[in-house]
């Protein structure tokens, strides 16, 4: 809803434009249809918020906003351990060893062994030779193939090195990332407020939370001052932020839109609700879909490898009267040809190249196999906007309606436009309505560059009591005006007419129900 009115002592003009804020803020209304159902699906989230086991050590408020001394924080992180989850990791050795495990290494394992263990003879060491001239080309070169030993290890052990390397470089970005951007936080301590590291919060701590700020742990608010408003979406998927009361839970993630506010931290690590779920996501132990397939592509190409060396090592043994290890070693020699021995060092290296492109996009790869599975994926499901939504509202230019006769579409969002934020960090709806009108056909009197001659002498944000912004502004020709726009509850009442306020009412429930 929007509203502007001149400073002199006129009547206010009618454009409530009731239908345009339909668009928009009523969607931050809690009065409408739509906002109740947006509510009533986000039960879940305030379900969780509900079972936050509140931190309760006989404390009263008072000594609650008092804070912690350094000893008494010193024996929380001793009781209850640092603000981290910390998620159980497989050994290095272990890692390098599980890659020697696979169907192809075994096989040239295998290989290497009997190249160095079999010591190869001549088949009939008694045979007696017809041509004379021919008898020192009989024998045989016995002895142990160290050759074919040395080199086979080589590649096993490259073949795994590069796996191994491959994989565990892109651990180790994730981890130094996280080691260079360690947050903090002010809380305080002894009397004082001070800075910390988030992972040293313990429960009972009292946390300063001021506009930007990312709650670090579950908490609940305390102390005297005016509602805030977090930004939950990267917990609920929402784009618009909810307005928290002191004395009400808040969850790890959030951040902190407006407003400033002490929060006693209730939990920490594990215990929190973001934490119970990275708990639950380090417990599931899959194997990826590549590594997958290449097992099967080893296993099946193994199989038919045996089918062909198992007869020629027989026909080599009894009908061509080769000596025993001879053709044991031909076999090998035959199914270690046969098998995919560099298929995962192609596959790694070409998953390599492709963490390299996607960091140029910005994107951090924690684990190679990742990408072929994101790059395989046909159909991606997620429960109602889900968290993969861009966190953006759209004003749709066929939901803009105009109440008065005399205002057109254009009018409305350039109104709109002097009642909202152009300049800095701008809310959801701010951007909307900004976005709308810059596309907006400048024929039909669109585009932000006609707002550059409007001053803006003063401009009051949002805020959770008065549902609405104003801004009082000059336009090119001198005159002073004061424009607003907010919940459409509050805005029918503030700027439409008996007969305009029943048709805008019909018009956001219509809207609203679609």
């Amino acid at each position: 809803m929007v509203s502007k009115e001149a400073r002199d002592p006129v009547a206010p003009l009618d454009m409530s434009l009731a239908a345009g804020q339909a668009a928009v803020t009523s969607r931050t209304s809690r009065e409408t249809p739509r906002v109740s159902m947006m509510l009533e699906s986000l039960r879940d989230v305030d379900e969780e918020i509900s079972k936050v086991e509140a931190f309760d050590d006989g404390r009263t408020e008072d000594e609650i906003l008092l804070g912690f001394t350094t000893a008494q924080a010193a024996e929380k992180l001793q009781q209850y351990g640092y603000n981290e989850v910390v998620t159980p990791e497989e050994p290095e050795w272990m890692k390098i060893v599980s890659r020697f495990l696979g169907i192809v290494p075994v096989c040239m394992l295998i290989g290497a062994i009997v190249s160095a263990a079999v010591k190869s003879g001549c088949a009939e060491e008694d045979a007696v030779v017809a041509d004379p001239d021919l008898e020192a080309q009989c024998a045989c070169d016995p002895g142990r193939d160290w050759l074919s030993f040395a080199l086979l290890i080589f590649e096993l052990v490259l073949i795994v090195y590069v796996d191994y390397r491959a994989e565990k470089n892109a651990a180790d970005a994730v981890t130094a990332l996280k080691n260079m951007s360690a947050p903090t936080c002010k809380v305080k301590r002894d009397g004082r407020w001070v800075e910390v590291a988030v992972r040293e919060l313990v429960p009972g701590d009292l946390a300063e939370l001021a506009g930007g700020v990312i709650i670090p742990t579950d908490g609940r608010l305390v102390g005297k001052g005016e509602p805030m408003l977090l930004d939950e979406s990267s917990l609920t998927g929402e784009s618009l932020p909810v307005t928290k009361w002191p004395g009400d839970e808040v969850l790890s993630g959030a951040v902190v839109v407006q407003g400033e506010l002490e929060m006693m931290v209730t939990a920490t690590g594990a215990d929190t609700f973001f934490g119970k779920t990275i708990a639950l996501l380090a417990t599931v132990k899959e194997q990826g879909n590549v590594q997958k397939l290449l097992g099967t592509v080893a296993k099946i190409m193994c199989t038919f490898g045996l089918l062909g060396v198992i007869p020629i090592f027989f026909v080599q043994l009894f009908r061509d009267q080769v000596e025993w290890a001879t053709s044991l070693k031909t076999a090998i020699v035959i199914l270690v040809a046969v098998l995919p021995v560099a298929m995962p060092l192609v596959v790694t290296t070409a998953l390599a190249v492709g963490s390299f492109e996607l960091s140029r996009e910005r994107a951090i790869v924690q684990r190679l196999t990742a990408i072929e599975e994101m790059a395989g994926m046909d159909i991606l499901c997620s429960d109602k906007t889900g968290t993969l939504t861009k966190n953006e509202l759209v004003l749709d230019p066929d939901l803009v309606w105009c109440a008065g006769s005399d205002t057109d579409p254009a009018e409305l969002l350039r109104v709109s436009c002097l009642a909202a934020k152009r300049e800095g960090s701008q809310d959801a709806i701010d951007k909307a309505v900004t976005a709308a009108l810059e596309a907006h056909p400048e024929s039909e009197g669109g585009g932000m560059a006609q707002l550059d001659d409007w001053q803006v002498l003063k401009f009051v944000p949002f805020n959770p009591v008065d549902k609405r912004t104003e801004a009082t502004v000059v336009s090119p020709k001198g005159k002073t005006w004061r424009v607003s726009k907010g919940a459409p509850g509050v805005m029918v009442d503030l700027a439409c007419d008996a007969g305009a306020a029943v048709e805008a009412e019909t018009k956001i429930i219509e809207n609203a129900q679609r």
